[in-house]
């Protein structure tokens, strides 16, 4: 009976999951431009290429001007040209290492008379790798990219989107590992856990609508693989996914497949709980485990 009541619940958790995250993802944006400004800019961190690149070009679709903000300024000259040409808007590049205060500082200062709308912060660094095998030096890198760098801006700019007459907004990047195990990247997973927390459970400010995107497997530098349909997602689908929710939700896991993950990953927990459950209920099994494990003992 407790089977067959586990069962049911995992088969009307999977379907309601799916019907969610559909609901979710087809949610229709906002006027986003409208919302937040036109002529604002957005500022996108690790700009050159994957999920920060699409930011860009998708923010720039929807009318705002780009500040595109990496370390390989030469690579986003060329998307940054493309950009403006192709969505008629204006789009820099700030060479960035997000990493170094002093490079953080130089950001600020530069943007500062620029009237900034949203903060995609997506810069990120990841090392697979056990803890042991990694040095200290290392370790205080992802500590620095990870952790201090969202925590800057965020803070920096939430005092600029204050004082803004329109609604503002911040998104920050985070992984769906924030609440998984995760084995060789307990590094990062622990980064991203912390970043979810401190900025996904709380309202910054009444006038900035903070997201957090919790992404599971994309197709990106950090994951150089083909989107897989239901495992690895584009990046595309998922910035498009993350952009419907702005100003309607505060966290979101992206595309349909990472909700699945996401359920997958949550029920594992229970399906062992309710197999440890029945390995217990079965007594008989039991006594005789207990039975051989006296023989061998004497």
């Amino acid at each position: 009976m407790v089977s067959f009541i586990a069962g049911v619940y995992l088969i009307v958790s999977f379907i309601w999951t799916l019907i969610r995250s559909w609901i979710i993802c087809n949610t229709k944006r906002f006027n986003l431009i409208e919302r937040y400004g036109e002529g604002s800019w957005a500022l996108v961190t690790g700009a050159s290429r994957g999920l920060g690149l699409e930011f860009c070009h998708q923010l720039a679709g929807e009318g705002f001007n780009v500040v595109m903000a990496a370390r390989s300024k030469s690579l986003m000259e060329k998307e940054a040209e493309e950009i403006s040409t192709k969505y008629k808007v204006k789009a820099i590049a700030i060479s960035l290492d997000a990493s170094s205060d002093t490079s953080r500082k130089e950001l600020l200062r530069v943007t500062e008379e620029y009237d900034i709308s949203i903060l995609v912060n997506n810069a990120g660094m990841m090392h697979r790798s056990s803890f042991a095998n990694l040095s200290f030096d290392k370790i205080s890198d992802v500590f620095e990219l990870n952790l201090r760098a969202p925590i800057k801006f965020v803070n920096a700019f939430v005092e600029k989107m204050k004082k803004r007459k329109q609604q503002s907004a911040i998104i920050v990047v985070s992984s769906l590992t924030a609440s998984i195990p995760s084995p060789f990247m307990n590094l990062y997973s622990s980064t991203k856990a912390f970043i979810s927390e401190y900025f996904g459970r709380k309202k910054v400010d009444a006038k900035v609508d903070m997201l957090i995107s919790e992404y599971g497997a994309v197709s990106t530098a950090l994951l150089p693989l083909p989107a897989i349909p239901g495992l690895i997602s584009d990046t595309v689908t998922s910035v498009k996914c993350t952009l419907n929710l702005l100003g309607k939700r505060n966290v979101t896991f992206g595309t349909m497949a990472h909700y699945v993950q996401n359920w997958f990953m949550q029920m594992t927990v229970i399906r062992a709980f309710v197999g440890v459950l029945g390995w217990i209920a079965t007594t008989k099994f039991v006594d005789n485990l207990l039975r051989k494990t006296t023989q061998r003992e004497t």
